[in-house]
């Protein structure tokens, strides 16, 4: 792609360009046909349309005639612009919490302006003038955004920036199609754990050869700091360092310094976070707070064997029978964990366990940096393409 500084600046409003679909219609009043529907819910599970019964749409819609942009304007925060086209067989309507958006003429590009919409330019501007008592409720007023500029070059070159950026969308929803079936994957594999034929069923603390409590101590001092591992920094088996919060290390922190192998157990959450397990694999200086319990397992078998197995579906429910608290607040102590009974096959097969669920973690991961690589190009992309920074010769 070659491209050259903008010379020439073609901005003009979004009202200018496009018009708000004001069709009205209450499917309700015809029953038995189908419709082709755009909702908020069909949105987030295919996103586009559902077909779907005018019996089960409860509440006035808007008739769509052409094809237009749908942008929500139901709590901004969560991006959802689609582009939707006309069904020839069925009436195609969206829901009135998306602003439908109609190009009046052939000389805008609707794909080139649902990548506009997407773009975190517009998203950052479009969530900054919503309005509502709370997140869940905010909505954007319609109207206003058609006063806002947009950045329109001629045709060909619309044409082109939008195949450019649906090239690399393409390509990120192929990986996270492929991530998914990854993630499943690793589900089966851990839930398999408890189906283990060479295992033996022993109680938790059989396995376990230390445990101890996290620190209280917080704050930098003049000294050297070391990581903070807290709640947030874990993940469902993984330990994050990176932004942590960090602590003056001293020698009362020796006790409780991470080594690689030990596994963080979450004892006091939310009912939806406690319990979260996972391991450590660095071999950096580093401390826990005392939310976290540290687990070290015992020589004879695998530390991470039994995070995979923390991590399954089982073992989670099993958590749910000893997780003691209130609706906000939870906690799992140690007599209660220590007598849950769990699968321990032999430490060959431990590791041979371990080592194919780590396996499809690491395709996971290869996935996960790439769709972050390729997110950033694109939002970099728009960033330039959209605006006029930069052009594309066509």
């Amino acid at each position: 792609m070659s491209s050259q500084i903008a010379e020439e600046n073609s901005s003009i409003t979004i009202g200018e360009i496009a018009s708000i679909a004001r069709g009205t219609i209450n499917p309700n009043l015809s029953p038995n046909e189908e419709f082709t529907y755009y909702s908020i819910p069909g949105y987030d599970a295919t996103g586009g349309a559902l077909l779907t019964q005018g019996r089960e749409i409860q509440s006035n819609k808007t008739l769509l005639q052409n094809e237009c942009i749908l942008i929500s304007k139901l709590n901004p925060r969560i991006p959802r612009v689609c582009l939707a086209s006309i069904s020839e067989r069925n009436r195609t309507i969206c829901s009135t919490e998306f602003i439908p958006l109609v190009p009046k003429n052939e000389s805008v590009s609707p794909e080139y302006l649902t990548h506009y919409f997407r773009s975190p330019a517009f998203q950052e501007r479009f969530q900054a003038a919503a309005g509502g008592s709370t997140n869940s409720h905010s909505r954007v007023t319609p109207g206003e955004i058609l006063d806002w500029e947009v950045f329109i070059p001629p045709l060909p070159e619309q044409k082109k920036i939008a195949e450019i950026l649906s090239g690399i969308g393409n390509t990120i929803e192929m990986l996270k199609k492929k991530k998914a079936k990854h993630q499943s994957l690793l589900q089966s594999m851990r839930q398999e754990i408890f189906n283990e034929e060479s295992a033996n069923t022993c109680r938790f603390d059989q396995v376990v050869w230390e445990r101890m409590l996290g620190t209280t101590r917080r704050g930098v001092g003049n000294g050297a700091s070391i990581p903070l591992v807290k709640m947030g920094d874990i993940t469902r088996g993984d330990v994050k360092l990176g932004e942590n919060e960090r602590i003056q290390d001293g020698d009362d922190l020796d006790e409780l310094l991470l080594q690689r192998g030990d596994i963080l157990f979450n004892t006091r959450n939310t009912p939806a976070l406690v319990g979260k397990t996972a391991i450590y694999d660095s071999d950096e200086r580093c401390t826990y707070d005392n939310n976290l319990m540290r687990i070290r397992v015992a020589p004879s078998n695998d530390p991470w064997y039994l995070n995979h197995l923390m991590n399954s579906p089982q073992f989670l429910q099993l958590l749910t029978r000893i997780t003691a608290g209130t609706t906000s607040v939870a906690a799992i102590y140690w007599n209660d964990l220590r007598r849950v009974e769990i699968p321990l096959p032999p430490i060959t097969r431990q590791k041979q366990i371990a080592k194919s669920i780590q396996s499809v973690l690491s395709v996971i991961y290869d996935l996960s940096t790439e769709i972050y690589c390729l997110e950033e190009l694109r939002n970099a992309l728009s960033s330039d393409l959209l605006s006029g920074r930069k052009r594309v010769s066509v």
